[in-house]
């Protein structure tokens, strides 16, 4: 179903905040708001909860938003792979809220990739050391990536080229 709403759709939890015109796409029980077909705006985010659920919302949103802005094949496979691990280790790792950032950038074909967390949660002892694989496949995927901090938690992004 599509509904085109007007200026914008404010970031209410679970949605995606859009400075353009919009349509709103139900996916399973998950709305999300895509860019309507004239205007597709160059930043989307979306509240996500901190659940395990959380990432497969990430890449329903991640793919709608890239077949959207017309990204090639490669690219999409890439992106949805580091948004999924950029959104599972907020998950396992960090407090809430989660938000997850996509930007284009036309005039340097890149993408940018972010997730937005409230910072370090309290891992208990046994998973401390089970996991870490995803940062090498971060780095193997994109042109650039890192980790920003700040009074709120912390931002964890990637850059990608198009294709």
């Amino acid at each position: 179903m599509f509904a085109t709403d007007s200026d914008s759709l404010a970031g209410q939890s679970g949605g995606a905040r859009i400075t353009q015109r919009t349509r709103t796409v139900t996916l399973a029980s998950h709305e999300i708001a895509l860019p309507a077909p004239r205007t597709p705006p160059d930043d989307i985010e979306q509240v996500l909860e901190r659940r395990p659920e959380s990432a497969a919302v990430a890449r329903h949103t991640a793919r709608a938003v890239l077949d959207a802005w017309r990204i090639g094949t490669s690219t999409t496979d890439a992106v949805l792979l580091v948004v999924s691990e950029l959104v599972t280790n907020a998950v396992q790792h960090a407090e809430g809220p989660i938000v997850l950032h996509l930007h284009r950038e036309r005039a340097g074909n890149r993408l940018w990739i972010g997730v937005t967390d409230g910072g370090p949660s309290p891992a208990p002892a046994h998973r401390r050391h089970e996991h870490g694989r995803g940062q090498h496949l971060i780095a193997a995927l994109t042109d650039r990536n890192g980790s920003h901090t700040h009074a709120h938690g912390a931002t964890h992004w990637a850059y990608l080229k198009t294709s």
